[in-house]
């Protein structure tokens, strides 16, 4: 079964970077507009993000792609290694702030019906320090971040606190 969520995350990813790729900007600004609420109950949003669902996806996975994709378009720059602790270790090295830092621990925190507005804000933070984002493992990260072990949290603060040279 995880293989097959892991070839869904795969060709998702893949479409979003095809936008930017052939400079599918109307799309892009579409789906942008997801930022400003709930993208999976935007209709605008669904002619492009629908059709590359795959059929019969729980709602909280549903509603992950759907955040993604407006992520996505707000800040399209891709990193192929790390998870969203080490994109905030990165920031805090370039600002050197503590505010970081507890805007990190919020996100951890965060239930999961507050987690995309924290999204949005570390996305636009990552954008204004221009590091890009392994969108791939952010999605996986957010379809389980309801595990009971909390072990995408664990990973993200393990990125973000451990010894730089173990990631």
């Amino acid at each position: 079964m995880e293989k097959k969520f892991k070839d869904e995350r795969l060709l998702f990813v893949d479409f979003l970077i095809s936008l930017k790729e052939q400079e599918k900007r109307s799309h892009l600004a579409t789906l942008r507009k997801g930022t400003k609420g709930n993208p999976e109950n935007m209709p605008q949003l669904y002619p492009i993000i629908l059709p590359q669902l795959p059929p019969g996806m729980s709602k909280w996975r549903e509603k992950v792609y759907f955040e993604i994709a407006a992520l996505f378009s707000m800040h399209p720059e891709i990193s192929d290694h790390g998870n969203l602790g080490n994109t905030f270790r990165e920031l805090q090295q370039k600002k050197e702030s503590m505010n970081i830092e507890k805007r990190f621990v919020a996100i951890l925190r965060a239930h999961k019906d507050d987690l995309y507005g924290r999204l949005r804000q570390a996305i636009s933070l990552a954008k204004s320090e221009d590091i890009g984002i392994n969108w791939l493992q952010l999605l996986e990260d957010l379809e389980n971040w309801n595990d009971r072990d909390s072990y995408v949290q664990k990973n993200w603060a393990k990125s973000f606190w451990g010894n730089a040279s173990s990631y």
